[in-house]
């Protein structure tokens, strides 16, 4: 078992224990459905706060970015700089919007990107979005 999968057991039967005598006490409801309750939120509340934290490990590092953007030229560099300035996620046709390019063309820098490993292309309906990777 991994630090964090311990620290959800712990934290669940705590909040088992807790939900349990508390609900008894106060509110007469029957114990052990308050009990699994509490001790649900309680590991919600733990992995979300963990999730936030892997968030930040995977913020882009900016010298990484600026070596990636100083080898690319011309309409690939500035579709790349349109996808950093929006917090490496937008949508293909926002791009497209803000180049001034024809789809066709900006489909095809992005085939360029994503074929350098910069980019990845996620499909979302009838749109696509463009993350960075």
């Amino acid at each position: 078992m991994k630090k964090n999968e311990i620290m959800v057991v712990v934290i669940a039967i705590s909040s088992f224990i807790v939900g349990l005598s508390f609900s008894y006490e106060f509110f007469r409801i029957p114990a052990i459905i308050a009990a699994w309750i509490g001790g649900a939120a309680a590991a919600y509340i733990f992995l979300s706060a963990e999730e936030s934290v892997n968030d930040e490990k995977e913020k882009i590092n900016i010298k990484d970015l600026l070596n990636k953007l100083d080898k690319l030229k011309g309409n690939e560099k500035q579709i790349f700089e349109e996808i950093i300035s929006e917090d490496g996620k937008v949508m293909q046709g926002i791009l497209v919007e803000k180049s001034n390019l024809s789809k066709a063309t900006v489909s095809r820098i992005l085939d360029s990107l994503e074929g350098k490993g910069l980019i990845v292309r996620q499909r979302h309906g009838m749109n696509n979005i463009i993350l960075l990777k």
